[in-house]
């Protein structure tokens, strides 16, 4: 029996499939969302950490060089030599000697420029570069900014290359002043590889980039991208530095996920721009789905399998107990259901069982109270049958007698007392066609006694059917009718025709008669018993036939008036 077919299975298994599968659908999400925010807030964490680091160390390192450029500036021999009161010879070991205290302890070290206005240079620790020459420069960069600023240090952005080939790309300097009166300049350039030696330190093994540019968005340095120092910011992170209510940015460049934060420090007012590719987070996502995916599958086979176990644990019952009913449906009540559980569906089989029980036990007192029945009405059709025809044949040989015709009333008799022997014994309902015909011979004696050559008898009977079996007296009221009330009253030779044969199964006998026939509301009224009294012989036996064989079954009746009658019955066939 296939389990698998019913809808109710599939029903349940999609069920149980989907109550497993969405929890866990709704979890993946849920922590796909979870660390996909927990590694963006790691990187983030991460990288104002180090923006912070950078911050700090780039603070200190022009902090480091302020001091050293505030010491130069407080030095009372430098200034003698700017005022032309001392000469540089006479203070340049001393001075030469204190810039190199000041500069040893530095990994990098800076070059120092100590002009006079006029440009000559007084000290340094490297030959003059072009962009220092105060005939071109005086009121332009560094110097300009240095003027302006009446004794405070200024940062300007540089990108070029001093006389050893460092590539400078930040000057702080300072104006000297004596009395109002600006007498020289002091300059410190910082070297690219001193602002990357700084990021280096702070830097972990993150794939960060760190942009550093003045407060006219100069791109001083570029960590990544070196070709953009000397040029001024691309406009989307001016936008971004300008906004002074965030330092983070999640954004997209070039079509890639970018972390942006800004930190500016304002002492310096140099701004640190830290960019940060988020492919690591693409990859993060990547491999979480891969996980989710690969788990998603692997928990929806496993739901699948826990799926079909459940809803066939559940469904096979029910679809056994539904072919059961089926089978119960058809007539079979000896089916049962086992199902050896101690849940509901354990007790439904229970109580399935317990009802075909008394359902068969209830059908078999019906069945044994309707044969009751039907054997007392086919014996009270059959003694019913009796007397009518008594009661024919009685009158027959009372005439007989009156007229002293003994041996013709001994030979009537006996034949009487044939079709007497078998009305009586009704033990048994059924007899053989052979002998029903016999009894059909005896009767047709009788009544050719009675009309004598005015009735003409034919019998065509089959002999593959002379030993099937049909029930008593069907016969003989059929042949008693079309002789009493088809040909009595007419005045014509009557003919009655007896055929029987096998057909589709079935015994056909028919009596065929040339009477005066039957009218159309007479053949209903058969079916009448209280308007049949004339044909209560056609009656009995169609209510009989019915009784055995089922209401399709009985006798088919084709007649018109003044055109003779065919009575045929069909009995199936054992």
């Amino acid at each position: 029996m296939k389990m698998f077919t019913g809808a109710y299975f599939y029903k349940l298994l999609i069920f149980f499939i989907i109550v497993g599968f969405i929890p866990l659908f709704i979890i993946g999400t849920f922590l796909y969302g979870f660390s996909s925010r927990e590694l963006r807030n790691m990187i983030y964490e991460q990288t104002n950490s180090y923006v912070m680091q950078v911050h700090d160390n780039i603070d200190e390192l022009l902090k480091d060089n302020e001091r050293s450029i505030e010491a130069l500036y407080e030095d009372e021999q430098i200034r003698q030599v700017l005022l032309g009161k001392l000469s540089k010879e006479e203070a340049y070991h001393d001075i030469y000697e204190k810039i190199y205290f000041l500069m040893a302890a530095k990994k990098n070290k800076s070059p120092v420029y100590i002009l006079n206005t006029e440009g000559d240079l007084i000290f340094a620790t490297h030959s003059l570069v072009e962009a220092y020459n105060l005939k071109i420069y005086s009121n332009w960069g560094i110097f300009r900014k240095a003027v302006e600023a009446e004794g405070e240090t200024v940062f300007y952005g540089h990108n070029y290359l001093d006389s050893d080939q460092n590539s400078i790309v930040l000057s702080m300097g300072k104006a000297i002043f004596h009395e109002g009166v600006n007498i020289g300049y002091i300059i410190i350039d910082i070297s690219r590889n001193a602002i990357l030696d700084t990021l280096n330190t702070s830097q972990n093994a993150a794939p960060f980039n760190t942009i550093l540019v003045d407060e006219h968005f100069y791109v001083m340095v570029n960590q990544k991208n070196p070709f953009e120092e000397g040029n001024f910011l691309n406009q989307t992170y001016q936008d971004y530095i300008t906004d002074a209510s965030k330092n983070a940015y999640w954004t997209t460049i070039d079509e890639n996920p970018y972390l942006l934060l800004r930190d500016t420090s304002t002492k310096f007012n140099i701004s640190t721009i830290t960019l940060v590719p988020l492919d690591i987070i693409m990859k993060n996502d990547q491999f979480i789905k891969s996980i989710i995916l690969w788990g998603c599958v692997i928990s929806l086979i496993v739901c699948i399998v826990v799926a079909l176990f459940l809803a066939r644990n559940i469904a096979n019952p029910i679809n056994v107990l539904v072919k059961a009913m089926r089978d119960v449906e058809k007539g079979d009540l000896t089916v049962e259901v086992d199902f050896q559980r101690s849940d509901e569906i354990g007790v439904l089989g229970i109580s399935f069982n317990r009802m075909v029980k008394r359902l068969r036990k209830l059908m078999s007192n019906i069945i044994e109270k309707q044969q009751r029945i039907r054997v007392s009405e086919v014996k009270l059709l059959q003694a019913q049958i009796n007397p009518h025809f008594l009661y024919n044949s009685l009158d027959c040989i009372k005439w007989m007698a009156k007229l002293n015709q003994v041996e013709e009333v001994s030979t009537i008799t006996t034949h009487l007392g044939k079709l007497l022997r078998n009305s009586i014994n009704i033990g048994d309902e059924f007899t053989t066609v052979e002998e029903c015909i016999n009894l059909i011979k005896s009767y047709l004696y009788i009544q050719q006694i009675r009309v004598g050559d005015k009735l003409t008898t034919e019998m065509e009977i089959d002999n593959k059917i002379l030993k099937e079996k049909i029930p008593k007296l069907i016969l003989q009221p059929i042949v008693e009718n079309a002789i009493i009330h088809g040909l009595e009253q007419k005045e014509e030779d009557g003919l009655v025709r007896i055929l029987g044969y096998e057909e589709d199964q079935h015994i056909i006998l028919q009596v065929i008669d040339n009477g005066k026939g039957m009218e159309k509301e007479d053949i209903k009224r058969i079916n009448q018993p209280s308007l049949s009294e004339e044909h209560i012989g056609l009656y009995n036996v169609n209510k009989r036939l019915k009784l055995y064989y089922g209401s399709r079954n009985g006798i088919q009746i084709e007649s018109n008036l003044n055109e003779g009658t065919i009575v045929t019955i069909r009995i199936p066939q054992k």
